[in-house]
């Protein structure tokens, strides 16, 4: 899996030793690990998942090495875990002499970990929040619906805007729903997430389709740069576009349209 894997075009390939793996082949699967990011060459963004600590630092002294770029860490539940994450990976990317910071994504799946959302977005390192709802809706007592998960994506969305990083959705389980994956989808872009998970291949050409901007979007926010631009060289602050008022909030918008337009080409 990991070897077709590198033959996918996602932006990142998650290599998980957490939750797919059981207790007694942790350290078999932490040796895979390291010996396909010493040996494998991947076009995609490497993160690994690692355990919960104080399972999770066994994990990072063994897998932390100069090809691997992020750590997904799961259960996140404080500032103090991000922390405790950090310390650990200077420790070795300074004895391995590494020569770059390796960033970690938050995982919330504990109402203790939404709460304090804000605070682990600020966290060290931190470029990224997500979430795990199967474990949150265990933790809460719920069902897994689309009520039931609004205020934790509300949380993550809005703690990843203020440390101005990234809210990531989380996966989809039905790999043969490619409807309800979609609309799943077009829901968190809405709320403000930029990308999801995909925990089967073939849901990956779904999930590109909804995050990356459309010829549409893109045209749409060429013009409105460019009407907004007018109004400033002329001191207004807003303008009209299609019968439409826009204003700053809208450039905003459009600029964040265009960059990742320019990223993905």
């Amino acid at each position: 899996m990991i070897q077709s894997g590198r033959m996918f075009h996602s932006d990142v390939l998650l290599l998980d030793l957490e939750d797919s793996v059981p207790l007694t082949d942790k350290l078999a699967a932490r040796i895979l690990v390291r010996e396909a990011l010493e040996h494998l060459t991947f076009e995609n963004e490497v993160m690994v998942r690692i355990n919960h600590f104080p399972l999770g630092r066994r994990d990072l002294k063994e897998i932390v090495c100069e090809r691997l770029d992020s750590i997904l860490y799961p259960k996140c539940e404080s500032v103090h875990d991000i922390e405790e994450v950090k310390d650990v990976l200077q420790k070795l990317e300074k004895n391995y002499a590494i020569d770059k910071e390796i960033e970690i994504v938050a995982v919330i799946e504990t109402a203790k970990g939404c709460l304090h959302c804000e605070e682990i977005a600020h966290g060290p390192r931190v470029t990224a929040l997500t979430f795990g709802a199967e474990d949150f809706i265990a933790d809460i007592g719920g069902i897994r619906s689309q009520e039931s998960l609004f205020f934790l994506k509300s949380m993550v969305a809005i703690s990843a805007a203020s440390a101005g990083i990234q809210a990531l959705d989380t996966v989809y389980p039905y790999i043969d729903d490619d409807e309800g994956l979609k609309k799943e989808a077009e829901e968190s872009k809405k709320m403000g997430f930029c990308g999801k998970g995909a925990i089967h291949p073939r849901q990956l050409s779904i999930i590109n389709s909804v995050f990356t901007p459309s010829q549409e979007e893109i045209a749409w926010a060429q013009k409105v740069i460019s009407v907004m631009k007018e109004a400033e060289e002329k001191g207004m602050a807003s303008a009209a576009l299609d019968g439409r008022m826009i204003d700053t909030p809208t450039l905003k918008k459009a600029r964040r349209i265009t960059a990742i337009a320019e990223v993905i080409s």
